[in-house]
């Protein structure tokens, strides 16, 4: 209204009901319209509500929750000028939402820094411009920019602007002479022919209202075709809002005009579906439902177009729905989405003339390099490693985590194989992550057949980070009883290892976040000093950088989980704060409690708000590591080379992923970060040691090192052989909120104290700059890639290695 917003939230039987109070909107600043946008990408959209009143429009942040909050000022989109609205677009094409502000007495573009304050970017001339009261954006010379039509209450009425590559704009001349102002516009292809196209409602010099359509001739500019389709008898009143949609769905876009007094006026297209179409409608995966933000790209024959999805305009909101231009095609190659969440995704192979609906996949978009090793058949999947070797990575503002580089994994001795005389091992990188691989060893890991034997492995949330050694369990026993935050008994669910997890707790709606949960248990005996250790095999399903973020704006901050220990008097005793959890798919971790507990303790509660499945819980009393005989395998062969997209396989548990390697497709719905890589072929000489002398690899590559078993000891009458693979490295996603997602620098090194770095520098002596100038050659652009889907094929035995 003309004093305040209102919001109805739709009951689903037929009613809306009023929550503005509710989820805390309160505005009396003589509203003109509203946006929605996802302007931080956290999966739901936040409110612009722009203003008549100079300086008071307001960006509403919804929390995730329920509820907004006003953070205009915090985030610095605080304009002195009336305001009458927004366009969402990428105009640098960095993958984030920017915003271009309607308003008087300049248009105002604001880029989007990801974290902090936004500040305005003067890209318009310094000459006069009228007042803009709408801007819409478009790629009306398909270069992959958007580009910004401009609305004016003034002369010339409307103004086109070709983005100069994200640093500027330059003025496109349009055949349109004689108007006072303008009001409504939007680009449409209204005659289907590939192109996009303008028209827009304004008001003559003589007063006239009238509605003008300019049509898109590709190199030889535009045309005002109005009198061609006999928009020019159309009679208007007061025309305001100018609305896009194909009304009666026919193939082709339709015209709404409101009228300011006056009836609204439709404008049936007769004729635009003489060429062909495809209709999309978009759905997201999360709380942004209308996909508002994403970028959609069309691949036809010959014909290529790009849109995204906004439908903003003067005091109005267009259709979301695309009605896509062919021209002749009579078929679609590939309809391309990056959606505002970062994920890419190709569908591919549609009829002309056809509407389709296509939901976001979810699809993971980043992981942990995967280690895979020879079992004597195939190439076995083990576990994803180096997970807490993250960099980058968002915990709060202004603040980054601290990676644990290293880490140990277990290879059952049966899993392990020679492959022509060697023990040979694919390290691989299955999403989107550009990995950092400083060293991989091999242990051989001999002991007593009655002896289990885990690497000393969690992901710590701070240092100290676990140091290596060698746990050795014997007769290690279930727990007594368990039972969850519900009082259910779950002990059959933790005696044994058998993928059926502990799952009874409440997920939020960002990713790896739980309700506050515990899980009880009960020693087998009462606690009287001495060793004692929890051996929790189980998974993680990952946080990310955009869920921390969008949990920290609902107050939810991530409590990792910590132990308690109930006394003689049936008080609970804080004795471990952060037991550490997998860092990763499923492997053991140890809890070391020893010496912890109070005399005759004999419950424990494990308590955490992340997405934890644990399958089998163990309570170890084995004394300190009895004879054990460790020994480092020769590494011969290690070669960087492209293997495509192993196949995952989903368990019945979220996140419960097991690979096959000889399944793979050469392409995936992933990108890859800007900048330069290792090139392939031999690295054996950046791997032996641990010194920043990475191996830089990406989205599909994979690691092949092969270790001789030759000069391992004979293993002794009842022992056997189980291994430590070892990896040493560091691994960045192309999260939102990740720090330089975008690109492969700046490299990480083992004495930087925070990543990014600004006051330190990556070791530049003759052998690193040697590294770089030699091993880092291979260099991508964020130039597409030929397909962002799946293609699975069946490799040979051999699986060409």
């Amino acid at each position: 209204t003309a004093e305040q917003v209102f919001i109805l939230h739709n009951e689903g039987n037929g009613t809306l009901k009023d929550v503005t109070e509710a989820v805390g909107i309160h505005i009396r600043n003589h509203p003109l319209s509203v946006t929605f946008v996802d302007y931080d990408h956290d999966g739901d959209l936040d409110l612009y509500v722009s203003s008549s009143d100079a300086g008071k429009s307001i960006l509403w942040r919804n929390n995730g929750n329920s509820t907004f909050t006003d953070v205009t000022a915090e985030t610095g989109l605080v304009t002195n000028a009336i305001s009458y609205g927004i366009a969402a677009t990428d105009f640098n094409n960095d993958r984030a939402i920017d915003l271009v502000f309607a308003s008087a007495p300049r248009p105002q573009l604001f880029l989007n820094p990801r974290e902090g304050k936004w500040s305005a970017t003067d890209v318009w001339p310094q000459a006069a411009l009228s007042p803009v009261v709408a801007a819409v954006t478009l790629d009306f010379n398909k270069d992959g920019w958007m580009d910004l039509a401009l609305a004016h209450d003034g002369p010339p009425g409307i103004t086109l602007w070709r983005n100069q590559k994200g640093k500027s704009v330059e003025q496109v001349a349009l055949p349109l002479e004689g108007w006072r102002r303008a009001w409504g516009i939007v680009a449409l292809d209204y005659d289907n022919d590939g192109w996009m196209d303008l028209a827009a409602v304004g008001e003559t010099k003589d007063g006239k209202a009238e509605i003008r359509l300019f049509r898109n001739l590709g190199e030889n500019g535009f045309k005002d075709v109005t009198a061609e389709v006999g928009l020019d008898t159309v009679k208007l009143t007061s025309p305001r809002a100018l609305l896009a949609a194909d009304v009666d769905g026919d193939g082709d876009t339709d015209l709404l005009i409101t009228q300011e007094q006056a009836p609204p006026v439709l404008l049936r297209n007769d004729g635009g579906n003489q060429n062909h179409f495809l209709r999309i409608a978009l759905t997201g995966l999360g709380d942004n439902k209308s996909a508002v933000g994403t970028k959609v790209e069309v691949f036809a024959g010959t014909l290529w177009q790009k849109w995204e999805i906004n439908g903003s305009g003067y005091l109005s909101q267009s259709s979301t729905d695309l009605l896509v231009g062919l021209g002749k095609e009579r078929r679609v190659d590939t309809v391309r989405m990056l959606w505002p969440t970062g994920v890419v995704q190709d569908e591919v192979e549609f009829a002309s003339n056809t509407a389709h609906k296509i939901n976001e996949i979810d699809r993971r978009g980043s992981s942990c390099p995967l280690l895979f090793a020879w079992d004597g058949e195939r190439y076995r999947f083990i576990a994803d490693m180096i997970g807490a070797g993250v960099v980058g990575h968002w915990v709060g503002p202004e603040e980054r985590n601290i990676p644990d580089s290293t880490e140990y994994i277990k290879i059952e001795g049966e899993h392990l194989r020679p492959r022509h005389g060697l023990l040979s091992f694919s390290f691989m990188e299955p999403m989107e992550e550009v990995v950092y691989l400083d060293q991989s060893r091999l242990l051989a890991i001999d002991h007593p057949a009655d002896l289990e034997v885990y690497p000393n492995e969690y992901f710590a949330s701070n240092p100290p980070f676990p140091a290596f050694k060698v746990i050795a369990s014997r007769n290690a026993r279930p727990p007594a009883g368990a039972w969850d935050s519900l009082g259910n008994d779950v002990l059959e669910l933790v005696r044994r290892r058998d993928r059926n997890y502990l799952t009874d707790f409440e997920l939020l709606p960002y990713k790896g976040f739980t309700r506050l949960h515990s899980l009880e248990l009960e020693l087998p005996s009462a606690y009287q000093g001495g060793p004692l250790r929890l051996l929790l095999y189980g998974y993680i399903e990952y946080f990310t950088a955009n869920s921390m973020y969008a949990a920290y704006q609902a107050g939810i901050n991530p409590v990792s989980p910590f132990v308690e220990a109930q006394d003689a008097n049936g008080k609970w005793l804080r004795v471990l704060d952060d037991m550490g959890f997998p860092a990763g798919l499923p492997r053991t971790t140890v809890a070391d409690l020893s010496g912890k507990l109070p005399p005759g303790a004999k419950r424990l509660r494990i308590t955490t708000n992340l997405q934890l499945y644990w399958d089998q819980i163990l309570v170890d009393t084995t004394p300190e590591t009895p004879s054990i005989k460790v020994t480092d395998l020769a590494l011969v062969n290690a070669r960087l080379a492209f293997h495509g997209y192993p196949r995952a396989i989903e368990g019945k548990s979220p996140g419960d992923l097991d690979y096959r390697y000889e399944q793979t497709s050469q392409s995936g719905p992933y990108a890859r970060e800007i900048g330069a890589y290792t090139r392939l072929g031999d690295v054996r000489d950046l791997v032996l040691h641990s010194d920043d002398r990475f191996v830089v690899f990406g989205s599909g590559d994979e690691v092949q090192l092969d270790f001789n078993p030759a000069g391992l000891p004979p293993l002794r009458p009842g022992w056997k052989r189980d291994y430590f693979f070892f990896a040493d490295g560091y691994e960045k996603d192309m999260d939102f909120y990740a720090a330089e997602g975008e690109f492969v620098d700046p490299l990480p090194f083992h004495a930087m104290s925070q990543y990014p770095y600004t006051k330190e520098n990556f070791p530049l002596d003759e052998t690193h700059l040697n590294d770089l100038l030699n091993y880092n050659t291979r260099f991508f652009s964020n130039a597409p890639a030929a397909s962002y889907s799946f293609h699975y094929a069946e490799r040979k035995k051999e699986h060409q290695r």
